[in-house]
Order: C-alpha cells, then structure tokens, then sequence
C-alpha cells in the first residue's frame, strides 16, 4: 500500500483567553526534512516538537508552525505581583549599598 507524503493539517485550541493555531504541511521528499517555527514564548518547545514529528513520519518534507494570540495580547493579560517586585527593589538598593554604586 502506498501513503501519501503530501498533506495539510490545522488545530486550534482555546484555553484561558489565548488561542493556540497549528498548521503542518508535508510535500513529497526523498527524506525527512523537519522544519518547526515557534513564536518566542513557545521556543524551549521547538525540539520536542520536531521528535515527536519524526517519530510519526519518516519522509517528506515537513513544516510545521504555530500562532499564540490572547484577548489581551500575546499571552493573556498579565499580572504585577506587588510583593515580589518590592523584594527585587530592596535587594537591588542592598546591592548597591554593598558594591558603592552611585545613583538610584
């Protein structure tokens, strides 16, 4: 039986006001030739995602890409946690202290 190497597939997922869009093509190729494009937040995931590509197909030339899009931004809305960017600036002004820095 002989399989196609041509193809085209999109998924969507909505979760917590983000939507994430993933396309993957594949045209007929002698090897597997795996490209994978990520936006930045999602760029630590680009290797697994290829294997997991490879271990499915094992000839073609394969691209695949995704979208991150939020309500309110790329990544949803986003938060200041108070607490923790007051310790930031206490430590910063004790390092300042410590090394003799001048300025604020």
């Amino acid at each position: 039986m002989l399989l196609s190497m041509t193809g085209y597939g999109r998924a969507e997922s909505r979760e917590e006001g983000c939507i994430l869009t993933v396309e993957i093509r594949s045209v007929n190729h002698r090897f597997a030739e795996v490209s994978v494009r990520l936006p930045k937040s999602l760029s630590v995931l680009e290797g697994r995602v290829r294997e997991r590509i490879q271990k499915r197909l094992s000839r073609g030339k394969i691209t695949c890409s995704a979208s991150l899009d939020g309500e309110e931004g790329d990544l949803g809305s986003l938060r200041i946690d108070e607490a923790v960017a007051q310790r930031y600036a206490d430590l910063l002004r004790e390092l300042k202290e410590k090394l003799g820095l001048a300025g604020t």
